[in-house]
């Protein structure tokens, strides 16, 4: 008998409990994104109208510290920069409450063995982690910032978490058409 090598990107447990597990810690970190985002909107809303003139420009020094050399940011006035800490501070938001939404699709889909519900999460996933690449090469020749290691991190990070999930579901699908046709093999991921 002929046994055939299998890809498993999860060293010592099958892909499905892998993808579970990074379902969970993806909606843990959407849970704590939504509560930073929350609770950075009330700190600035509240030093924003803060009546102390030395805190509150305390507070500006060290956002200019942060704005250095950026074009446009570097001189821009206290109201603009208000105005910009609240629109970073929506979009945190509502990136947080979709990646808990795919999640929640996710850990839904695995463990009621739904294909759908995985493939939403992979597909959307897969489109934000090829913006996300688009975004830092064009942030990068824009604005010349330094981050390229932890971005380049961040998408090997992400593109083996998207390698085991999708991984999981080729096993899920390959269990449920064994389950249909008992009399075919299937091929694993």
């Amino acid at each position: 008998m002929v046994s055939k090598m299998t890809f498993n990107p999860c060293c010592c447990i099958s892909s499905k409990t892998g993808a579970t597990i990074i379902g969970v810690l993806q909606l843990i970190v959407s849970i704590l994104g939504i509560l930073y985002a929350g609770f950075s909107y009330v700190g600035t809303r509240y030093i924003e109208d803060l009546e102390d003139p030395v805190v509150k420009e305390h507070f500006m020094q060290e956002l200019r510290i942060g704005f250095k050399g950026h074009p446009y940011l570097e001189s821009a006035d206290e109201k603009t920069i208000f105005s910009i800490l609240y629109i970073v501070q929506a979009g945190m938001l509502v990136g947080c409450i979709i990646s808990l939404i795919l999640v929640s699709f996710l850990i839904h889909g695995l463990r009621k063995e739904r294909l759908r519900f995985i493939q939403v999460y992979l597909i959307v996933s897969g489109i934000c982690l090829a913006l996300s690449v688009v975004a830092a090469l064009a942030n990068d020749t824009v604005f010349a910032m330094s981050g390229s290691f932890a971005g380049l991190f961040g998408f090997v990070l992400n593109a083996y978490f998207l390698t085991v999930i999708y991984a999981a579901y080729v096993e899920i699908r390959n269990k449920l058409l064994q389950d249909q046709n008992p009399a075919v093999k299937y091929e694993k991921a």
